[in-house]
């Protein structure tokens, strides 16, 4: 059913009656003509039935809001970041001190503090010249080497690569003897592990094979362990692998004799 609803004036002429229909009841709605006085706080039905002029010229504004005042205050904070950073076109400045843009300080700096490069280095002269033999400077590029006092030409090939003498590590012998097996086929100690050991030689003088073991039991009929052939044959170990292990050899015969040094 529509809203509005058609009547009669006092002419006979129709009209139409503006109302709300809710449910087949209509309701009119009238225009008041003067003061309504209303008393309380609107609900939210009245709020949501027609518009509540309103106005925020009045109302407060939040701390720190962007203000005329502000506005200004900030342009004349980036005003002067500008004058302090310069321009491109400002010229060196004169003196260390005063006042000079950045860029003027910059380029007084690159033009006047800074030598001109050679060969794409900057030059530094040093209190004592660094040519061979003379008296080395507290602070300085090496290119030759030095005895802690005097600079020394570094010894190159003709290709220019660096001469390097490897100097082995000195010690001596501390245990050697000529020892012969005590039971043959049962294997014997030689050495008992030593951690400090930075030599150790064995040698076979007999004629017959034996079987060396570090860290392991050596056996002459499986074979294991490693072959001291007759006549000569032997091992050393020196330089970068000295192993540290418990030394253990056998042979088949008992009496037959080898030479067992370590240092």
């Amino acid at each position: 059913m529509p809203n509005n609803l058609s009547i009669k004036d006092a002419s006979a002429a129709t009209q139409s009656l503006k109302t709300t229909e809710t449910t087949g009841v209509h309701t009119p709605h009238h225009i008041v003509d003067g003061t309504v006085t209303v008393t309380g706080p609107l609900t939210d039905t009245q709020l949501r039935a027609a518009d509540v002029p309103g106005s925020a010229s009045s109302l407060p504004l939040p701390s720190g809001a962007a203000t005329s005042a502000n506005q200004t205050t900030a342009n004349t904070s980036l005003s002067n970041i500008d004058t302090d950073i310069g321009a491109l076109a400002d010229s060196a400045a004169t003196t260390d001190t005063g006042s000079f843009s950045l860029i003027s300080l910059f380029k007084r700096l690159l033009s006047t503090k800074l030598p001109d490069q050679s060969s794409g280095r900057i030059p530094v002269t040093l209190a004592s010249a660094g040519t061979t033999g003379s008296t080395a400077p507290t602070t300085a590029n090496l290119y030759a080497g030095t005895d802690g006092t005097n600079l020394r030409a570094i010894s190159v090939d003709s290709s220019g690569r660096a001469n390097v003498n490897s100097l082995a590590d000195k010690g001596s012998v501390s245990e050697a003897s000529t020892q012969s097996i005590t039971t043959g086929g049962t294997h014997q100690q030689v050495f008992a592990s030593n951690s400090s050991r930075k030599y150790l030689l064995i040698q076979n003088i007999s004629d017959t094979d034996m079987y060396l073991g570090l860290g392991f039991n050596p056996s002459n009929t499986t074979p294991a362990g490693l072959l001291l052939a007759k006549s000569g044959g032997g091992i050393v170990f020196e330089s970068s692998y000295i192993p540290t292990s418990e030394v253990r050899i056998v042979c088949a015969t008992t009496g037959k004799r080898f030479v067992a040094l370590q240092g």
